[in-house]
């Protein structure tokens, strides 16, 4: 018998559940279909209850809802998903954000998918969650919102290998690559400091820049990154690493221009005559040396002319440099020294016409200008080659054909150039004024171009200028006005006479209104400042007025120079405890030369000054507002700016350096790192032509000064106080010379500029005998050794005496003709001679020396020693300022001048120095003189 299941129909009956009609059957059937009927019945009611049970027990009949009449419903599960942080463009989706989270075991799919990168913008991220248990459990779905940000790539740059000096930036060392979070590369380009193919001619440190900019800018932001690279001297394996600094005297030359940057607070620069260019360093509160590379070949290099700063990019810097443009064969052509570091490094554009930084003239200013609207035109006004312009940030320059001045009659050209940057027409500025210092034959000192930019300008002279003065400063005011100094001179000696005009250009700035400013004295004045903030702020130094109490004076204007307050000498006051010297001219006061005057651009109270002696600087400049004192203190930490003459170490005593200084005499050092409070040199304040101590008893000093009595002086103090000699060899009129101590001091020799003879004094120079057989004017120096023994060196010849100078002989005659002489304290006849043909050392005898060359020294400009290195069989370290193996520098020899090694580098060259010596107490330091970068000190302890 076949079953159904519920809800189906039987056979035999109708579709209603009736029986069909036209069936018919027997009595008998009908009994056996009635019993079979109600088996059936009772079978599947049974079967039934079976089913349903069973049905029940799994989920129960479904019906249209889903679920049973009789059944539990289904449960969505609970799906927790926070919102996750936000992520860089870029990003990976990955676990970190796919975190959602179930009530119930199961899967999730995600969408999108693990593994999609990102895009800047709000994504919204999406789950599907499919239950293990689909029979209690639905699925599941769920949304977040990630917020992805612009990123900025991680710009990866291992550190170069170093290189030697002399290389080229090439890819080797410019290899940056960029990356996003997921370490995926980004596409975009690279822009590198030093540009590829920069040549690296200085040892060191450079510093490495690279500027990415990402093909996506959407995504991506720019990035940089930098790294150190280590240029190396050439052939400097194995040289000992030295350490060099400035035995500190603060100052000492002549400051020729100061520089706020208009737009970075505290990048400030300074210029010297003969002292190079520094930059502050606020963070030290000193000043840092930027040209201590120049070779000896163009120490001339070491004047600075001009500063321009570009107003748009801090980094961006340009020196003029070159000494004697007047005194053409003084020196050499002047070059263009090119930063883009602010002088850490330069690119050097040679000129083809000399500068002058040491000129009659040099406090005028300022001759170079960066357009502010198209920096890569770069003015510069020239002593002898007129106006000079670059279209190419400054690598290479043209003369500006249509201004009218070339050379000038007092020397000092065209000293000033000033953009109008609020003309700007068509990218760059066409109005452009040019100062030339004319007077007399070329009288007009004031120019003007409308269309600046190329070397083909047209210039044309302002009219109604006043005539007869040369400008010697045109400075552009904050209120649009041109302010002009003039001069009778061009500074800084010799001024008398001087006028301030103030001119306010018109609508076609070729004409305007020209407005004379009374100054508040009578005289010469080189000094002129606008306060680039408060409009009619100003401020003007006298100059050559060396009467007034402590040299010059500086005056302050709040009203455009309607009334002058003086700020410096009697309404100033100056501390110069970092310099006592500079007290040499009697109270401390302003100071004379003041001609390079400037206020910050960020704070009206905070202004510097320069001198020919020192920096001046004061923080409280508008307490003259209140008609309060204004304080100055010396802001010259880190200028050195001395030439040196000559350098002695004593050995021991109260003394550690003795120096002979041009312009400002000389110091006895019992601090290396102070300027010595007993100030300069007395009796005479001069400088030393040459100076001596004995030996044994290093604290008796003798110097000789040439034109300023007493000609010769003593010293038992180790050089701090000096006595005058007791009387003066006869016919004496300059004195001078040279002049030596024996090793006990017993007997002094000297030999004056400008007597017959060389003379001796066994009495502290009380008397003086003539000596016989030495030429006059002969060097002298006396055995560091053996007292009574004495060296001379007049023509090609070597002078032996054995009795304190009375008497001498001639014991070698085949010398070069020029050279120093000097005798070393190792041992009796230590006596050498230094010259451009070589070093030449004694091979003969204690006795009887005799001087022979060392075959690898090519050329001995100074000599030089020191304490022995230790373990070294020689009683000495030698230094050497020469050209060893065909190459000039600072050289050391522990073997007795056997061998000799180069303990300086290409970045510390300090142009042609003048003076060397060791240190006989410590190892490895040594004293090297220059000649305008004052006297440096070089510490090793290998």
């Amino acid at each position: 018998m076949v079953l159904y299941d519920c809800g189906e129909v039987r056979p035999g009956r109708n579709a209603s559940g009736k029986v069909r009609k036209g069936l018919h059957r027997s009595g008998r059937s009908r009994l056996v279909l009635f019993i079979t009927m109600r088996i059936s019945i009772v079978c599947s009611t049974l079967f039934g209850l079976f089913v349903a049970a069973l049905v029940f027990a799994v989920s129960g009949c479904k019906g249209s809802s889903g679920g049973s009449s009789t059944g539990t419903p289904i449960v969505a599960p609970t799906i927790t998903w926070a919102t996750p942080g936000a992520v860089p463009a870029g990003t990976t989706l990955s676990s970190v954000q796919l975190d959602a989270t179930s009530s119930v075991a199961g899967t999730f799919a995600y969408t999108p998918a693990a593994g999609t990168v990102v895009v800047v913008g709000q994504q919204t991220l999406k789950t599907t969650f499919t239950p293990t248990d689909t029979t209690h459990y639905s699925l599941a779905t769920a949304t977040v919102t990630l917020t992805v940000t612009q990123a900025t790539p991680t710009i990866l740059w291992p550190t170069p290998a170093a290189v030697t000096v002399g290389a080229t930036l090439g890819a080797t060392q410019l290899n940056a690559t960029a990356s996003n979070a997921s370490a995926a590369a980004v596409a975009g380009s690279f822009v590198y400091a030093p540009a590829a193919g920069t040549v690296l001619s200085t040892p060191g440190t450079v510093t490495l820049s690279a500027t990415f900019t990402p093909a996506d800018t959407a995504d991506y932001a720019a990035a940089t990154a930098k790294v150190a690279l280590a240029v190396e001297a050439a052939g400097s394996g194995g040289a000992p690493s030295y350490s060099w600094s400035n035995v500190q005297v603060v100052g000492g030359g002549y400051v020729t221009g100061l520089y706020f940057h208009p737009t970075q607070q505290n990048l400030i620069y300074a210029r010297t005559d003969v002292g190079g260019a520094y930059r502050w360093d606020a963070t030290v509160s000193a000043w840092t040396p930027l040209l201590d590379w120049i070779p000896g070949s163009k120490w001339y290099w070491g004047g600075v002319e001009a500063i321009g700063l570009d107003p748009t990019n801090p980094n961006q810097l340009y020196l003029a440099v070159g000494e004697y443009a007047l005194e053409p064969t003084w020196d050499g052509n002047g070059a263009m020294l090119v930063s883009s570091d602010q002088g850490n490094t330069f690119t050097t554009v040679p000129l083809p016409f000399q500068n002058g930084s040491n000129d009659s003239g040099r406090n005028a200013g300022e001759r170079i200008a960066v357009d502010p609207n198209a920096p890569n035109i770069v003015y510069f006004g020239t002593r002898v080659a007129g106006l000079q312009i670059s279209t190419n940030s400054g690598l290479s320059w043209a003369p500006v054909s249509g201004m009218p001045v070339t050379k000038t009659a007092n020397g000092s050209g065209i000293i000033a150039v000033l953009p109008v940057a609020s003309s700007k027409a068509g990218g760059l500025t066409p109005v452009v004024y040019a100062a030339a210092a004319g007077t007399g034959t070329d009288a007009q000192g004031l120019y003007v171009t409308t269309n600046g930019g190329t070397a083909s300008s047209t210039w044309t002279a302002v009219a109604g200028q006043p005539t007869g003065l040369a400008p010697l400063h045109s400075l552009l005011g904050p209120d649009g006005a041109i302010y002009i100094l003039y001069g009778d001179q061009p500074g800084p000696d010799a001024m008398t006479t001087s006028q301030l005009w103030k001119y306010t250009p018109g609508a076609n700035w070729t004409t305007g209104t020209w407005a004379q400013i009374a100054l508040p004295g009578v005289g010469g004045y080189g000094g002129l400042a606008v306060d680039p903030e408060r409009a009619g702020t100003l401020l003007v130094a006298t100059l050559d007025q060396y009467t007034a109490p402590g040299g010059d004076t500086i005056f302050r204007s709040t009203n455009y120079g309607a009334t002058w307050r003086d700020i410096s000498s009697t309404g100033g006051s100056h501390d110069a405890t970092l310099a006592p010297w500079v007290a040499f001219h009697g109270p401390v006061g302003t100071g004379n030369w003041a001609t390079s005057l400037v206020i910050d651009p960020f704070n009206s109270a905070h202004a510097l000054y320069g001198t020919g002696e020192t920096i001046w600087s004061t923080t409280n400049l508008t307490a003259a507002d209140s008609n309060q004192t204004v304080d100055w203190t010396i802001g010259a930490q880190g200028v050195e700016e001395t030439v040196v003459a000559q350098l002695l170490a004593p050995p021991s005593g109260n003394t550690l350096l003795l120096s002979s200084l041009y312009d400002i005499t000389g110091f006895a050092h019992p601090n290396l790192s102070a300027s010595p409070p007993q100030q300069m040199f007395q009796n005479p304040q001069a400088t030393s032509s040459t100076m001596d101590f004995a030996q044994n008893a290093p604290t008796t000093v003798v110097r000789v000064t040439e034109g300023t009595t007493p000609y010769g002086s003593i010293s038992n103090d180790g050089g701090l106080t000096w006595s005058g000699f007791g009387a003066v060899p006869a016919g004496t009129a300059k004195g001078g010379g040279e002049i030596a101590i024996v090793a006990d001091g017993s007997s002094i020799v000297w030999s004056p500029v400008d007597t017959g003879s060389v003379w001796y004094s066994t009495n502290g120079g009380a008397n003086w005998l003539a000596a016989a057989g030495i030429p006059a004017q002969a060097q002298v120096v006396s055995d560091r050794r053996q007292p009574g023994i004495g060296y001379g060196y007049a023509g090609t010849s070597l002078y032996l005496s054995v009795n304190a100078g009375a008497t001498w002989t001639v014991i070698q005659s085949n010398l070069p003709a020029s050279g120093r002489l000097y005798a070393l304290p190792d041992v009796q006849g230590s006596v050498w001679l230094a010259g451009s043909g070589g070093l030449y050392s004694n091979q003969g005898t204690a006795t009887a020396p005799s001087l022979g060359a060392l075959a690898s020294v090519q050329s001995a400009e100074y000599l030089g020693f020191g304490k022995a290195a230790p373990g070294s069989t020689a009683a000495l370290t030698l230094y050497l300022d020469g050209i060893v193996s065909g190459t000039q520098g600072i050289y050391r020899s522990t073997d007795g001048g056997g061998s000799w090694i180069q303990i300086n580098d290409a970045a510390h060259e300090y142009g042609n120095p003048t003076w060397i010596t060791g240190d006989m107490r410590t190892f490895g330091t040594v004293y090297v003189g220059t000649g305008g970068r004052g006297i440096v000190w070089g510490t090793s302890t290998q």
